[in-house]
């Protein structure tokens, strides 16, 4: 029984992005290792720092492969690129890559016709998609934490809206969580508690409101 060419093309796309990860972990180990021998935490975040626009392009591409590649998680590369990059430039290489990723897994699934499966569909995507306004339920669905991305991007194939508006809530959607993470790992490896408390505080809400919006969509299929 032979696979989908979608799913060729996703383990295809795994395999790149394990010899890319491997290949970066290596690249990286002698500056780790270089900054884990100073004195001093400025030091440290100095010689963690010193990185190439190599290292950058890697990361990009990483983040807009696991963007698309199902169950890969694009948040933990997405907080190593605020541990390595800061704050500004880690949040400027996550919104390009989570946003090229997403925008392109979009484009794969169209091609391949790909469409989501009813019994596996999460709820919250079920509720997301019952939105009278489809653009907010993209916007929504990219900024909800721990859900993967390529299953919004594969419910968005669905959804009868222009290219233009599609583009727009996806840009919209995806950046206040590339900015999360990447403060958030910036926070870590720089000690600044009180960002990550205020950045754990904003996770928490968005969880709440995925838990109400779960809720809602449960006891209205109760009542239908």
């Amino acid at each position: 029984m032979t696979l989908k060419r979608s799913k060729k093309l996703m383990i295809i796309l795994a395999v790149i992005l394990v010899i890319l990860l491997v290949f970066f972990g290596v690249r990286e180990f002698k500056t780790i290792t270089a900054a884990m021998s100073s004195l001093n935490q400025m030091d440290f975040l100095s010689q963690l720092r010193k990185q190439t626009p190599t290292d950058a392009i890697l990361l990009f591409f990483l983040l807009a492969g696991f963007s698309i590649v199902p169950g890969t998680p694009v948040s933990v590369v997405a907080i190593l690129t605020g541990v390595v990059f800061g704050q500004v430039v880690g949040s400027l290489i996550n919104a390009i890559g989570i946003i090229a990723g997403n925008l392109l897994a979009q484009r794969i699934f169209m091609y391949f016709h790909e469409k989501a499966d009813v019994k596996k569909t999460p709820r919250i995507i079920k509720a997301i998609q019952k939105i009278k306004y489809p653009m907010i339920g993209i916007i929504l669905g990219y900024m909800i934490p721990f859900i993967p991305t390529s299953v919004i991007s594969l419910t968005v194939s669905d959804v009868k809206l222009s290219r233009k508006s599609i583009v727009i809530a996806t840009v919209i959607g995806s950046l206040p969580m590339a900015i999360i993470y990447s403060c958030g790992g910036a926070a870590l490896i720089e000690s600044h508690y009180q960002l990550l408390v205020w950045i754990v505080a904003i996770i928490a809400v968005m969880l709440i409101a995925v838990y109400l919006v779960n809720r809602n969509y449960d006891d209205r299929d109760v009542t239908e």
